[in-house]
């Protein structure tokens, strides 16, 4: 599933290549994955592509019109498979893509167009202005880098940040530590590879229960968030299967990690073998050596 480092690249990557561009037309080739079925998508023509956004893993397109006093956002999450990827024809797009938009920008038309597989994936078309009544929105935490809580609201202070993440985990005493990383309304963002990644950072055993991590283990691993996500940003996230960047590229996190998807080769730090577990229902990688158990009860 993307992360916020592969929705981040990909938002710049969109960025880069199509803000300021007028939308033409948007074509559906299905039904699935819009989720918003009352739209007006003929109101689609008459706007410019502004920018995209990112919160925690959803991504948004700003549409703006001359012509009309309501500016529209599309809101993309990419769930498992989604892919968003610019291409300069539409002839022949493989498999499982659902839709597309047809843009012009310097006198240049292309393409984006979204496929998913899995069909977990969708878009939503809103007002602009109803962008913070959205429910799977307003239950998001902080971005876990940008550290906002809404595209719209001054980021928090760094110090702000550390002491949400505190208190959010101090609110779920007896959740393990991995499950509270991945909730998303503690903070926004992670999933499971980095997660796992952040815990052996921290040389914290993802078993750990939040009541048994003090104040210093929390701020450790709070404050080994950032470092983790921009080397993942600058090396255009991590590639297993499925994920590519805005081009169909694929991203070289992957040949950095340090637990995740390593079962059994040896820790990089101390040579021990890498274990695998289910944690919360969640695949989970770490050294049984580096990574400490602070809780009371014995792990089998």
């Amino acid at each position: 599933m993307p992360e916020l480092p592969e929705v981040e690249t990909i938002r710049q990557g969109l960025n880069q290549q199509l803000s300021n561009s007028h939308l033409c037309s948007i074509v559906r080739l299905d039904n699935y994955c819009w989720h918003d079925e009352t739209s007006n998508f003929s109101l689609a023509a008459d706007y410019k592509l502004s920018e995209f956004e990112r919160q925690g893993k959803y991504l948004f397109a700003h549409l703006k019109s001359d012509t009309s006093a309501e500016d529209i956002t599309l809101i993309f999450h990419l769930r498992m498979t989604g892919k968003l990827i610019i291409t300069s024809t539409v002839t022949n797009l493989p498999k499982h893509s659902h839709f597309y938009f047809e843009l012009k920008k310097d006198h240049k038309i292309l393409y984006l167009y979204f496929n998913d597989v899995r069909r977990f994936g969708y878009v939503k078309l809103l007002p602009r202005q109803n962008l913070s009544f959205d429910q799977s929105l307003k239950k998001l935490g902080f971005d876990a880098l940008t550290h906002k809580l809404t595209l719209n609201e001054k980021a928090l202070t760094e110090k702000e940040a550390e002491n949400a993440f505190i208190q959010g985990c101090r609110r779920h005493l007896h959740k393990n530590i991995k499950s509270a990383l991945l909730d998303q309304s503690i903070i926004a963002g992670l999933g499971n590879i980095y997660a796992d990644e952040l815990l052996f950072s921290a040389r914290i055993h993802p078993a750990n229960l939040c009541c048994d991590l003090s104040e210093k283990n929390l701020q450790i691993l709070y404050r080994s968030i950032l470092p983790l996500l921009n080397k993942a940003i600058s090396n255009h996230g991590t590639s297993f299967s499925d994920y590519v960047d805005s081009w169909g590229i694929k991203g070289n996190f992957q040949n950095y990690l340090q637990v995740y998807q390593r079962t059994s080769l040896p820790c990089y730090s101390c040579k021990t073998p890498i274990k695998k577990c289910k944690i919360a229902g969640r695949s989970t990688h770490f050294c049984p050596k580096c990574q400490i158990y602070y809780g009371s009860n014995t792990l089998t």
